[in-house]
């Protein structure tokens, strides 16, 4: 499967389905908007399902680790591979770095 190369803004999204309301075919909106059919359909199939078409905010929490301390922690790691979790918490500790 290609990667994406562009997303489709809202307010073409919404247009998208204003003429799926009207009656228009995706063949119909693709050649009206000058995208694939396919897009269309997964555009018209995403609504159907969750009657919205803005993105799904992303799962999972901010960072806990700021990008300093992920850099000590692979730096001493590579430094001293057989140094433990336990030991490399300690160093950070040491160092003032909020883990």
């Amino acid at each position: 499967m290609a990667p994406k190369t562009k997303e489709i803004s809202l307010d073409m999204r919404k247009h998208i389905t204003e003429l799926q309301k009207e009656g228009k075919s995706f063949r119909e909106t693709g050649k009206i908007l000058k995208l694939l059919f396919t897009t269309v359909g997964y555009i018209v199939k995403k609504y159907l399902e969750t009657g919205s078409v803005e993105n799904k905010p992303k799962p999972g929490g901010p960072s806990k680790l700021i990008s300093r301390a992920k850099r000590m922690i692979v730096r001493s790691e590579t430094n001293k591979p057989m140094t433990s979790a336990q030991n490399i918490a300690n160093e950070l500790l040491s160092l003032s770095v909020i883990i």
